[in-house]
């Protein structure tokens, strides 16, 4: 099952994770090492590599990183904006998820595969939605990150005018949308529509205005 996933966070916010600053620098450490700490295991007696002597020799209170999971050099390396990679590309892209997650004003995921995605799209359409707020529009420009999509990923966003426009205009055909698709439309007009008070909540906290970014990963 494949998931688009939308964050409600300036645009310009998403790349200073990239190359960051040593105060956003911090924040996105913390935020790091909240999600993916590991627990130590209890000691144990060492195996076969450990009676080899320090160069093989595991400390029995290390933490266990589970196979796949972000490493700190993982981190460091984000908020260096350094390349990543290719293997260690899904674990960045989970810390970068991690951080979107803490950082975003507000999230809206849709679990569908792409053609179910065209077929959302396809209604949305019939119902009379335009083209130019398509779902498809909502992650049509650049978001010209260091940080490579894996495979099979999309990446883009849409300027918080345009994000509110297509709430509008998906909010004008509801009526008109088949029952079987009317509660995810809804709920994905609401989300749009939520830019406009995000905005205030931005301003009162020294924030820019939110755009939307967009990751999709299609399963």
């Amino acid at each position: 099952m494949g998931e688009l996933r939308m964050y409600a966070i300036g645009i310009d916010e998403v790349r200073d994770m990239f190359g960051a600053t040593p105060a956003v620098a911090g924040t996105l450490r913390q935020i790091a090492s909240e999600v993916f700490r590991t627990a130590p295991e209890p000691p144990r007696a060492p195996g076969m590599l450990g009676k080899l002597g320090p160069l093989f020799a595991r400390a029995p209170d290390a933490p266990m990183v589970p196979h796949g999971s972000p490493l700190p050099s993982d981190v460091e390396n984000l908020l260096a904006g350094r390349f990543v990679a290719p293997e260690r590309l899904e674990p960045a892209w989970q810390v970068v998820d991690a951080w979107l997650a803490s950082r975003s004003l507000a999230r809206h995921v849709l679990h569908r595969t792409p053609r179910e995605v065209d077929q959302l799209e396809f209604e949305l359409t019939r119902a009379g939605l335009p083209s130019q707020f398509g779902i498809g529009k909502l992650q049509a420009l650049d978001a010209q990150l260091p940080l490579r999509p894996l495979p099979g990923m999309t990446v883009g966003y849409c300027k918080h005018a345009h994000v509110l426009a297509s709430g509008r205009a998906l909010q004008a055909v509801l009526p008109e949308v088949l029952p079987h698709t009317r509660e995810r439309a809804t709920a994905l007009a609401d989300f749009l529509l939520s830019f406009e008070t995000l905005a205030g909540a931005a301003r009162t906290n020294g924030r820019p205005l939110p755009d939307l970014f967009v990751t999709f990963d299609q399963g």
